[in-house]
């Protein structure tokens, strides 16, 4: 696998955040290359006008030519991977990247990552020579509910679920983590949760056979329904076909659950394992929040919490002095 980084960006807004990413990477894989793939203009903002001004010979930047991408994977794929793309509306932006990085990673081979990550260590030294996802933990009927499979026998663990994820909450918000009630309620939490692979992080050689079984099969997902070309694809692909990916456990690439990104952002006493080597804590989660987030921020001075020390420890040239012992 080379030793590369594949993003991909659409839009004209490039907030700080998705700068702080690519600097996360850099700092942490001193010897990596790191692609920026571009779909349509290119952002009219200074933090990626920086990347780019700035940029040395680690950096590039690469306008995606739909036709030329997906005309090459028709044979590899057996399906029509341009027409998928195209039945995603516009603005399902974090869909229709879905593809892309599929698409990208077949033809380039490497570590995709996405626009939400922060990277502590190097993520090729994950690969072993092949694919790999990283799992997380998810609300167990999420997937059905998104699909308009309900069932009333999902009720009691959904409100088993609900009252977790608020109690949890109310922990982080109100008292920073203090009363450790995410740790406190693990062993409940299986009941009503489950390990999924995501896509936010997937590394791959090219031409991969797990790449070109997901190819395959996006023809098969419905481009309508949310996750379904997303973590919902890449996570049956890697259960159907457990000999094409390496599934790495929840510490390495997703020690918080997507559902309870908010301590990344409040939780005082949120540590990670030594097994973790990046942290992605959900853009759409925290839009506002990040959107808005600049260089002068003063939360970036004051704050402890585990995103605010990273993004400060980046900024400043200086990885993760709060890679600590104890997830979660």
């Amino acid at each position: 696998m080379p030793r590369r980084y594949l993003t991909v960006w659409s839009g004209l807004s490039f907030p700080y955040a998705a700068r702080l990413t690519i600097d996360s990477i850099l700092l942490a894989d001193p010897t990596a290359q790191v692609e920026i793939h571009v779909l349509g203009e290119h952002p009219m903002s200074s933090h990626f006008a920086d990347l780019t001004d700035l940029a040395d010979h680690r950096i590039s930047v690469h306008d995606i030519d739909l036709d030329e991408l997906f005309g090459s994977l028709r044979l590899i794929s057996g399906t029509d991977c341009r027409a998928v793309f195209n039945a995603i509306p516009e603005h399902a932006l974090s869909a229709r990247s879905n593809i892309l990085r599929y698409a990208l990673l077949y033809r380039r081979g490497g570590v995709y990552v996405d626009f939400d990550v922060l990277v502590l260590r190097p993520l090729h030294d994950l690969a072993n020579g092949g694919a790999f996802l990283g799992a997380e933990r998810v609300w167990a009927y999420d997937e059905a509910r998104v699909e308009g499979r309900w069932k009333l026998r999902m009720t009691a663990g959904t409100v088993g679920w609900a009252l977790s994820w608020f109690a949890k909450r109310l922990d982080s918000k109100w008292f920073g983590g203090a009363l450790k009630l995410t740790k406190r309620l693990r062993r409940l939490d299986t009941l009503w949760t489950r390990q999924q692979p995501n896509n936010a992080i997937i590394g791959a050689p090219a031409h991969s056979p797990f790449i070109i079984e997901v190819l395959r099969q996006c023809a098969l997902a419905d481009p309508t329904v949310r996750y379904a070309l997303g973590p919902t694809l890449v996570s049956a692909v890697a259960r159907q076909h457990p000999h094409l990916v390496r599934v790495l456990p929840e510490a390495t690439l997703y020690p918080v659950a997507p559902g309870e990104s908010y301590r990344f952002f409040e939780d005082r006493h949120l540590q990670l394992s030594d097994e973790t080597v990046a942290i992605h804590y959900v853009n759409s989660n925290h839009r506002k929040l990040l959107h808005e987030l600049q260089p002068d921020d003063a939360r970036l001075e004051t704050r402890s919490e585990l995103f605010w020390t990273l993004a400060r420890s980046v900024a400043a040239g200086n990885q993760s002095p709060a890679h600590k012992l104890d997830a979660r």
